[in-house]
């Protein structure tokens, strides 16, 4: 087989399985978060840990992408395709300068490039950071084996400057001194990729410091030792995957034991081989999962299928050279070629999962996990946003069931019933997640949940919630305006005009303050000063002044009608 006609199929082959991907919109996890910010500026790039870390390299694609083509998703998803397929084809020229093997190197290239573990990274804008580490971390590799060590150097800074995860370089270029290159491990060249790696290590940890101390150590460790037997199970049984799987902060000691037993076994069989490159692709798959295997926990997942998308390349280089070994040429052939359907049929499945975030939330929650309060909020989010309200609830109530005392999804239930107006049903999650994390209340979790008591008629309960939003945040004007609709149903007049002339100070431009300030003065028969508030409404807004003032006519001069005005205009967040 000629290099030209395998170059040219790997980069058709990634576009059959994955050029669906151009009709696909956002998802609504972490893609909010990169197109925000990528309508930052050059400094912000290579300044902000956020997400979490530094990844300058990323944020420039993305600050380019936005400034070309707009918030496009599928510009964007068809650019992480394309970074996907020079990725295939470094992959095979690295293998095929190492090993002079032609089919061998195209049967590792292609099995890696549309497994359905490549799904996630490929198909979701906020992973561009994965496509293009994974890709100068290859291009490294080809680098190494043509002795291009500046090269190296340079693709090594470019990787890791996309996603931390690339740190490993130097250990896996050791690895391939072993094999396929078959020389003696050198040190020496490797000293300032270990300097750069050590580099990166520092200013992630800066970056991560948050999220060390939120999950105990012997619960990360055990997490991380069943999350190398699990990721065994998806890369050879690539069904049943999820966006998000969620922490097990539980798992059965048999559990554990059966996982280390495994790796054990696994460890023990590849170092008795006498081939080299089942243990070098052993260890390449353990070593290179180490910065995501969860000993420092980021974010709310037990595993993701985008962090095998190096390690997974020891395991298919080590697969494909022992079904080759040890099978007929003929058998060989027909198997890779089996395995390169099968595998490229599975991807084009889970690729249309990945359409929106209701599909890939209701595949999560679902169909593929238990017990996910995490993807049954997101599913809430999207079909809200959607405008499937009724179909939404469900999802938020059971969000909040399966949180397990995390309040959180508590808090989304509770505000996303709020937003459906069923204030009844909000109350309960509300009054749950300000019970379990004080500390995390915001001042509008507070003003929501007055919202809710008040429309249920409890106006002890609903002064408490508003002063106490008022106390967090002496400046949400939502806080003080509901607050005020209290008052003046309770007669409280002159605390009433105190809290609009703090709102009004809030919010200068608004016009609500003081019209309300005009008819509660009206009401209590101060008329010049009634009139003065109507003359600065109309200053600011003539017509919208105007609107408010003939909608309260009409109802009457009663206090009555008054507060029943003041009451009908809400404010929730």
């Amino acid at each position: 087989m000629k290099r030209s006609f395998v170059l040219a199929g790997l980069v058709l082959l990634v576009a059959l399985v994955f050029g669906s991907v151009a009709t696909h919109g956002f998802i609504n996890y972490d893609d909010p978060d990169y197109l925000a910010g990528a309508h930052h500026g050059i400094r912000y790039a290579f300044t902000s840990l956020k997400p979490f870390y530094w990844q300058p390299l990323t944020w420039l694609s993305l600050m380019l992408d936005v400034r070309l083509f707009g918030e496009r998703a599928g510009v964007m998803l068809i650019e992480n395709v394309l970074l996907h397929a020079i990725s295939a084809l470094l992959l095979f020229l690295t293998f095929f300068t190492a090993t002079k093997n032609v089919n061998r190197s195209a049967a590792v290239a292609a099995i890696w490039a549309i497994h359905p573990l490549r799904v996630e990274s490929v198909a979701w804008v906020a992973e561009r950071k994965d496509v293009l580490s994974t890709l100068f971390f290859i291009a490294a590799m080809l680098a190494y084996v043509n002795r291009r060590y500046a090269l190296v150097i340079l693709a090594f800074i470019l990787a890791v400057m996309a996603k931390p995860m690339a740190l490993t370089l130097p250990v896996a270029l050791l690895l391939l001194d072993v094999w396929p290159l078959q020389r003696k491990p050198t040190w020496l060249d490797k000293l300032p990729l270990f300097a750069i790696a050590a580099a990166v290590v520092g200013i992630t940890f800066v970056g991560q410091e948050h999220a060390l101390a939120s999950i105990p150590v012997s619960v990360r460790i055990a997490n991380a030792i069943t999350a190398y037997a699990a990721y065994l199970r998806k890369f050879f049984v690539p069904t049943q995957l999820a966006i998000l799987y969620p922490y097990d902060y539980g798992i059965a000691p048999f559990v554990l034991a059966i996982s280390l037993l495994i790796l054990a076994a696994i460890t023990f069989l590849v170092f008795r081989n006498k081939h080299r490159y089942l243990g070098v692709g052993w260890l390449w798959y353990v070593i290179t999962i180490v910065p995501v295997i969860g000993i420092v926990q980021v974010g709310a997942q037990s595993i993701a299928d985008r962090f095998l998308y190096i390690p997974s390349i020891g395991l298919t280089f080590a697969l494909v050279w022992f079904a080759a070994d040890h099978l007929a040429a003929t058998t060989a052939k027909y198997a890779a070629i089996a395995a390169v359907a099968i595998l490229s049929l599975l991807s084009i499945y889970q690729t249309t999962f990945w359409k929106s975030s209701v599909t890939v939330w209701a595949r999560a929650a679902a169909a593929v996990t238990n017990d996910n309060p995490s993807a049954e909020m997101h599913l809430a989010n999207a079909l809200e946003v959607e405008g499937r309200v009724d179909e939404a609830m469900p999802h938020y109530a059971e969000a909040a069931r399966a949180s397990h005392g995390a309040p959180v999804p508590l808090f989304e239930a509770g505000n996303a019933f709020l937003r459906a107006k069923r204030y009844a049903d909000a109350i309960s999650p509300l009054e749950q997640a300000l019970a379990l994390d004080p500390a995390l209340a915001k001042a509008a979790d507070w003003n929501n949940l007055g919202v809710a008591y008040e429309h249920t008629t409890d106006a002890v309960k609903a002064e408490k919630a508003f002063t106490e939003a008022i106390r967090l945040d002496p400046n949400l004007y939502d806080a003080r305006m509901n607050y005020v609709a209290l008052l003046t149903a309770t007669n409280r007049n002159d605390q009433a005009l105190a809290q609009l002339a703090a709102a009004s100070r809030i919010s200068p431009t608004s016009v609500e303050p003081h019209v309300f300030r005009a008819l509660v003065l009206a009401n209590l028969g101060r008329h010049s000063e009634a009139a003065e508030e109507a003359e600065v409404a109309q200053k600011i807004d003539a017509k919208a002044a105007n609107d408010q003032f003939t909608s309260a006519l009409r109802l009457g001069p009663s206090e009555n009608n008054l507060t029943q005005f003041i009451t009908s205009m809400r404010y929730s967040q």
